[in-house]
C-alpha cells in the first residue's frame, strides 16, 4: 500500500477560506490515493503567495522527503500542480544543468 503525503496550498490573493478549500483539496486527493492502492498519512499545508520560496509546509515536506529513515511517505499527492510549483523553474530535458 501506498504512503502518500498530501500538500494542500491555498492562494492569498484570491482569498481562499481554508475552511472550505483544504477539506475539499484533501477529500478529492484521499480519493485518488484510494484509487491508486494508498492513503494520506501526513499533511503538510501553506496559505500564502506561492511566489515565496519560504512557505514552511513546503519546505517540511521537501525536508522529510529527504529523511529515509523518518519519511513516514513514498509519495506526495497534490490537488492540482499549480498548488506546488509557483516558485520552480521551467527546464526542458535538454537544458545544461
Amino acid at each position: 500500500m501506498r504512503r502518500f503525503a498530501w500538500y494542500g496550498r491555498l492562494s492569498t490573493k484570491d482569498k481562499q477560506d481554508p475552511t472550505l478549500s483544504f477539506p475539499s483539496q484533501r477529500e478529492i486527493c484521499a480519493t485518488k490515493a484510494a484509487e491508486l492502492d494508498g492513503e494520506i498519512v501526513c499533511d503538510f499545508t501553506d496559505q500564502e503567495a506561492g511566489r515565496r520560496d519560504d512557505r514552511a509546509g513546503w519546505s517540511d515536506l521537501l525536508r522529510e522527503a529527504k529523511e529515509q529513515d523518518a519519511r513516514r511517505f513514498n509519495a506526495v499527492i497534490i490537488y492540482s500542480t499549480s498548488r506546488s510549483v509557483a516558485t520552480c523553474s521551467t527546464r526542458s530535458p535538454t537544458s545544461e544543468r
